[in-house]
């Protein structure tokens, strides 16, 4: 009897050992890689300068950490609306600060995730910005 309880316990404790293996080192398997796709939210925007008669033109485009923009687009509208009204706010000391692009950029992501109450704008980019 005890012959044949041996190799059921050598069995058992394999087959625990194998789960408890699985179990630590492929729960979840592989990460799946973030997937970043640049949205275009239009040509360009020009804006008054808070406070003077200066202009400010700018191209951008918003970095996404999803590869699904449809909601994007349907709100195109209110995107492009909460940039400019980012861009307006924003006065002359601060546009020609040599540090402003990256505190820009940093408002624009967070006004944008507000409004469409998201969190999948991660960046900004842009292709032109011009104050004259």
């Amino acid at each position: 009897m005890k012959k044949k309880l041996i190799p059921i316990l050598i069995a058992a404790v394999v087959v625990v050992a194998g789960a408890l293996y699985f179990l630590v080192f492929n729960s979840g398997g592989a990460e799946k890689p973030v997937v970043y796709t640049e949205y275009s939210p239009g040509e360009f925007f020009v804006t008054n300068v808070d406070g003077t008669t200066n202009l400010l033109k700018t191209t951008l485009v918003l970095v996404l950490d999803t590869d699904e923009t449809g909601g994007m687009t349907a709100a195109n509208t209110r995107i492009r609306d909460t940039i400019i009204a980012v861009l307006r706010s924003i006065d002359l000391d601060t546009l020609l600060d040599v540090d402003m692009a990256d505190s820009v950029k940093k408002r624009i992501a967070d006004a944008v995730n507000a409004r469409l109450e998201i969190t999948n704008v991660v960046d900004v980019l842009y292709n032109d910005f011009v104050v004259q």
